[in-house]
């Protein structure tokens, strides 16, 4: 508890260094905040701005920071084809940790804080690495531990195919109930595969849990905690 309290006031700290949106009200941006906590190595933090449909770039006053496993610091800017997202890496947290992304601006009144808990970790306990399973077919997944009210979602993405090719990716929302069987669709294979080719892909299973977003943003945020199981690669064949 010590801990977490002496990170939020270094988290304040960081973020009342920072300074404003040259004339972009904090009521005109939404965010989208996401910790991404792998089953093995640390969390990772990305934080998003928009202002309508764009991303919105900080000015060099503005500050975006997180304080996750007791740690606080700045996330530094990342570039992208569609806008910038603001990003560090963290502790690991385990299930009810806190975690805060704050956004700063030059003559705000401190900063805008909004924050999650950790759900549960998650462990794939299915499929085994190794297994053939064809399109159109369903994929059996399972995990531990089951039975939250957390969102459970099931990743299917195919990534090594013959022919040097590039599959695609599912994503299939499901229960939690420790098992689902997952329908394995066709765009998972590129339309140039060869014939008996096949595709190598990852199936993994992540829980989320939505937590608080600061009512001085924009309606339509969200700050999310992904735990994200162990990856287990598959083929996938026509």
């Amino acid at each position: 508890m010590e801990r977490q309290l002496l990170a939020a006031a270094a988290l304040a700290a960081i973020a009342a260094c920072s300074s404003g949106t040259d004339g972009v009200p904090i009521s005109g941006l939404r965010p989208d905040f996401a910790v991404e906590i792998p089953v093995s190595g640390p969390s990772r933090v990305a934080a998003v701005l928009y202002q309508g449909d764009q991303r919105f770039s900080l000015y060099d006053w503005d500050r975006l920071s997180a304080s996750v496993g007791g740690v606080a610091r700045i996330l530094v800017p990342v570039a992208g084809v569609v806008g910038p997202s603001y990003e560090g890496e963290f502790p690991s947290l385990d299930e009810g940790d806190l975690a805060a992304v704050a956004f700063a601006s030059l003559g705000a009144p401190g900063a805008v804080v909004s924050s999650v808990r950790a759900p549960a970790p998650v462990l794939m306990t299915s499929p085994s690495a190794g297994v053939t399973v064809q399109v159109g077919a369903t994929l059996g997944v399972a995990w531990q531990p089951a039975g939250t009210d957390d969102r459970v979602s099931v990743h299917i993405r195919a990534s090594r195919c013959s022919g040097d090719t590039t599959g695609g990716s599912e994503t299939v929302e499901v229960p939690d109930a420790g098992a689902a069987d997952v329908p394995v669709l066709e765009n998972l294979l590129p339309p140039a595969l060869p014939p008996g080719g096949s595709c190598t892909a990852d199936v993994w299973v992540e829980r989320a849990r939505a937590g608080t977003v600061s009512p001085q943003f924009a309606p339509g945020g969200r700050i999310e905690a992904r735990q994200v199981s162990n990856p287990a690669p598959i083929a996938v064949v026509r």
